[in-house]
C-alpha cells in the first residue's frame, strides 16, 4: 500500500485521523457529459443538439492503521449522511465538493490494517470556494464581477429600499431579471390585474384545491380512462412539484392517466393564467401526453397546451398550441409555419391570456432558450370556466417524467384599481439565482407574482463582467448587493 499526501474532511470530520489516502485517489479532469444529437435521414452522420453535464465520481482508496474495529465504526457513523455533504482535500483546502459515498463502501480486513475505497458521488460536479463573494454597486448602479473560477457562476442579488420603488431591472451581457411592474417607472398610479389564485406545490399537501379526473384532453389521442392521481415530492432545485400517477395499465390503444381541474373565481371575461413545467422523455422508448389549458363548464378547450410523444424514433417533444376544442381545426400555431414544433425536453413558463376577443399564447423553453409569443383573434368565446391539466400514458414502464411548479390566475376584467408603489421604504428584496431559475423573495417571504416571466438567471463568466440595474425614476436609489460563488469543473 503506497499512501499520497492528501487529506479530506467530510462534513466537517477530518478523516486522516481515521485513515490514509492511497495512490489511485482521483477526482479526474471533467465530469461525465451527455451528448444529444439527431440522426440526418437524408444525410451522412448527425446533428448536434446540446450537451450537459452529468454527476462526478471521486475515487478514493484508503487504509486503515490500528485500531481498525474502533476507526471503521466511526467511519460509518461520519459517512452515514441522507443528503450530499461538503467534501474538502488538503491539496485544496479553499475548495469543497457536495458529495455522498455512492452505495456501500468496499473494506477488507487484514491482519494489522484494513483498507478500502469510498466512491464519493457529486451529483453537483462543481467544486465550489468556501468564500461568497460579495459586491455593491457603485453610484453609476454597475456591479463589477471578478469571477476566478473556470466556469460561469449564478450571481444572487439583494436589494435594500431607502423609498417607495415601483420597478427594478438587473441587466448583465446575456440576461434580465425584472422585478415589479415596469409601468411604475414614472411614479403614477397604474393597473392591475386581480389575482384570482396562486397554487404553488411546497407541501406534501393534498389536491384539495382541485377537482381530480373532473375532465379529460379535448385533443387526439382523447384519454379513454380519467385514473390516476397527482402526488407531491422536491422537484429541480427542491423546489416542490405535481406529478401524476398513473393507475396501472398495458393496452396501448387505450390512454389513461389523472386530471386536476380548478375553476375561476367568478366568471371573468377578461383572464390570464401561466405555469410553470417540466416534460422530460428519459428513453426513447418513452411514450406519453400532456394536455393543458381553459376550458368552458363543460371541459371543452377554449386554449391551450399539447406536449406528446407518440413514437420510439427518438426522444423528440412535440409542442402543439391548441385554440379551440375542434379537433379538426387548423387553429394550431407554430413558429416555423407548421403544426408542430419537435424539441428534446421542455422546462419552463407557458401562459394564455384573454383580452376581448383576442388570446395570447407565450411559453419559454429554458432547455432550448426559445421564447415564442402569438395573439389569436377569436371572436364568440364560450364563457371560460377554469383551468384543466392532464396527462396520459399507455405503457406502466414508458411514461413522461411530468413536474408542475405552480399555476397562477389573475382576473383582468374587474377590480382595476390605483396601487401603491411595488416596494416601500427599507423593504428588503432578495433575489435567489440558481444555473435556471430565478427566485424572487420581500423580507422574506416569496414573490413570484411581482416578476416578469421572461426574467432568466444572470450567469457570471469566468474573468471580467459588468451587471448593471435600473430603478423608478421617482425613486431614490436602492443599496443593490451581488453575492456569488465561484465554481470549477
Amino acid at each position: 500500500m503506497s499512501n499520497i499526501n492528501v487529506t479530506a474532511i467530510y462534513d466537517g470530520e477530518d478523516l486522516s485521523r481515521l485513515l490514509i489516502i492511497n495512490q489511485g485517489f482521483s477526482r479526474g479532469v471533467i465530469p461525465d457529459r451527455e451528448i444529444t444529437t439527431f440522426d440526418n435521414e437524408d444525410s451522412i452522420g448527425s446533428t448536434f443538439q446540446s450537451t450537459r453535464l452529468k454527476s462526478r465520481t471521486i475515487k478514493m482508496p484508503f487504509t486503515i492503521i490500528d485500531d481498525t474495529t474502533e476507526k471503521r465504526h466511526k467511519l460509518a457513523e461520519i459517512l452515514n449522511v441522507k443528503e450530499p455533504k461538503k467534501l474538502l482535500f488538503s491539496d485544496e483546502p479553499d475548495r469543497y465538493f457536495m458529495a455522498i459515498p455512492d452505495q456501500s463502501v468496499d473494506y477488507d480486513d487484514l491482519m494489522r490494517y484494513g483498507k478500502g475505497t469510498i466512491n464519493w458521488l457529486c451529483v453537483d460536479p462543481f467544486q465550489y470556494s468556501l468564500t461568497e463573494k460579495t459586491v455593491v454597486a457603485d453610484d453609476t448602479n454597475q456591479i463589477n464581477i471578478h469571477n476566478d473560477g473556470n466556469v460561469p457562476t449564478p450571481v444572487s442579488f439583494e436589494v435594500m429600499h431607502s423609498s417607495d420603488n415601483g420597478y427594478i431591472g438587473i441587466v448583465s451581457e446575456n440576461a434580465t431579471i425584472e422585478e415589479g411592474n415596469l409601468d411604475e417607472m414614472d411614479g403614477t398610479n397604474y393597473q392591475l390585474n386581480d389575482l384570482m389564485w396562486l397554487k404553488t406545490f411546497n407541501t406534501t399537501e393534498t389536491t384539495a384545491d382541485f377537482e381530480l379526473n373532473k375532465f379529460p384532453s379535448n385533443y387526439q389521442p382523447v384519454s379513454d380512462r380519467l385514473s390516476g392521481h397527482w402526488n407531491y415530492a422536491p422537484g429541480r432545485n427542491s423546489d416542490y412539484r405535481a406529478y401524476p400517477t398513473y393507475a396501472e395499465g398495458t393496452n396501448t390503444q387505450i390512454w389513461y392517466g389523472p386530471s386536476m381541474y380548478r375553476a375561476f373565481t367568478g366568471t371573468p371575461n377578461n383572464w390570464k393564467i401561466d405555469l410553470s413545467l417540466e416534460v422530460i422523455a428519459k428513453k426513447v422508448q418513452t411514450l406519453g401526453v400532456v394536455e393543458w389549458g381553459v376550458v368552458d363548464a363543460e371541459g371543452n378547450l377554449i386554449a391551450g397546451y399539447r406536449i406528446r410523444k407518440l413514437n420510439y424514433k427518438d426522444r423528440g417533444l412535440e409542442l402543439h398550441v391548441l385554440v379551440g376544442s375542434d379537433k379538426n381545426s387548423n387553429i394550431m400555431e407554430k413558429w416555423d409555419g407548421n403544426k408542430t414544433w419537435i424539441i428534446k425536453d421542455y422546462f419552463g413558463n407557458m401562459s394564455i391570456e384573454k383580452d376581448g376577443n383576442y388570446l395570447r399564447m407565450r411559453f419559454n423553453n429554458e432547455t432550448t432558450s426559445a421564447p415564442w409569443g402569438h395573439s389569436y383573434l377569436v371572436p364568440n368565446q364560450a364563457q371560460a370556466a377554469g383551468f384543466n391539466f392532464w396527462a396520459g400514458s399507455c405503457s406502466p414502464n414508458t411514461r413522461l417524467d411530468v413536474s408542475l411548479f405552480f399555476v397562477r390566475c389573475w382576473d383582468n376584467s374587474v377590480g382595476w384599481k390605483d396601487s401603491k408603489n411595488m416596494f416601500a421604504a427599507n423593504d428588503k428584496l432578495t433575489i435567489n439565482c440558481t444555473d435556471k431559475l430565478v427566485q424572487p423573495y420581500v423580507n422574506g417571504l416569496q414573490a413570484l407574482d411581482i416578476q416578469n416571466m421572461s426574467s432568466k438567471p444572470i450567469l457570471a463568466p469566468s474573468g471580467q463582467s459588468v451587471i448593471r440595474f435600473v430603478n423608478s425614476n421617482f425613486a431614490e436609489t436602492p443599496l443593490v448587493t451581488a453575492k456569488y460563488r465561484e465554481r470549477w469543473l
